[in-house]
């Protein structure tokens, strides 16, 4: 739970940081800033790595890590992109929907089942990202 409620407070935050660094910088720009800065994170990954058994062996998981890290980036692009022209509240209420896309993916193609509760919740969430910006 530590590990949940950290997450959550870090990404709330994280877009606070991002919307104060795009009053004087581009998206593009900000974008640049945040790779070098997860580039620069990389020895210490490397070391975490080693410490838990050493690096490991590339393999058919590195392209979807890849595709992840594609995805990450034009997901944050967007976002930023978004911050740069609306309120914060906005599009964090927004963009904080991507669990509906996710469950919908994992049902045509993971073969994962859709449970009332589930669309119960994703009703949820759609009313109140609606509820939040009137």
């Amino acid at each position: 739970m530590f590990y949940i409620i950290t997450a959550n407070l870090a990404w709330g935050f994280w877009a606070i940081a991002e919307k104060l660094a795009l009053k004087e910088g581009n998206p593009v720009a900000v974008m640049l800033v945040t790779g070098l800065t997860y580039a620069a994170c990389t020895p210490l990954f490397c070391a975490l790595m080693t410490a838990q058994g050493g690096l490991v062996p590339m393999g058919h998981w590195t392209w979807w890590a890849a595709l992840a890290a594609i995805l990450g980036i034009v997901a944050n692009l967007c976002f930023m992109s978004a911050l740069h022209f609306q309120p914060t509240s906005v599009v964090t209420s927004w963009t904080q929907l991507y669990p509906l896309v996710t469950y919908a993916a994992c049902f045509v193609f993971m073969g994962e089942k859709l449970t009332l509760e589930k669309l119960a919740g994703a009703g949820l969430m759609l009313a109140g990202a609606i509820v939040m910006n009137r």
